[in-house]
């Protein structure tokens, strides 16, 4: 759980201004998920499809911006992805998040099925507001 993670919701023409903005900047709609990574949103993607979780998912989740070698880095969660996220009910979200923290790249998260919750929780916020608002979901993520 190395890596830190902030889910924004920004236009992807701002990826640049994020990769050099501080964690504390308060221009964006920003959501902590430290740990949460492309693997993981791979995860809950194939839990969503129903379907298997596909390495090359990762490759998916482009790169928008990059702070340099070091990071940070901002990601666009994938659109397809995104849409999928918004549309779980309230009713299916305890039970996708239960699945997503049985899979094993939770193990590192304590206690996993709240961690999951809370950041499906944050995911469907973002996704739902970036539907509504035409702005995109991005992961900023540094070391």
């Amino acid at each position: 759980m190395g890596v830190l993670c902030d889910l924004i919701l920004a236009d992807v023409t701002e990826a640049s201004a994020l990769a050099s903005a501080l964690p504390s900047d308060q221009r964006w709609r920003r959501w902590d998920c430290k740990g949460l990574d492309a693997v993981e949103l791979g995860k809950l993607d194939a839990i969503l499809r129903r379907g298997e979780y596909e390495p090359s998912f990762v490759s998916t989740c482009q790169e928008v911006a990059a702070g340099g070698d070091d990071g940070p880095w901002v990601f666009r969660v994938p659109s397809e992805t995104a849409a999928r996220i918004a549309a779980i009910a309230d009713a299916d979200a305890q039970d996708i998040a239960l699945a997503w923290a049985a899979t094993p790249e939770f193990k590192w998260f304590k206690p996993a099925p709240i961690v999951a919750m809370q950041y499906l929780d944050a995911l469907r916020e973002a996704s739902l507001l970036s539907e509504q608002s035409n702005l995109s979901v991005l992961m900023w993520m540094s070391l």
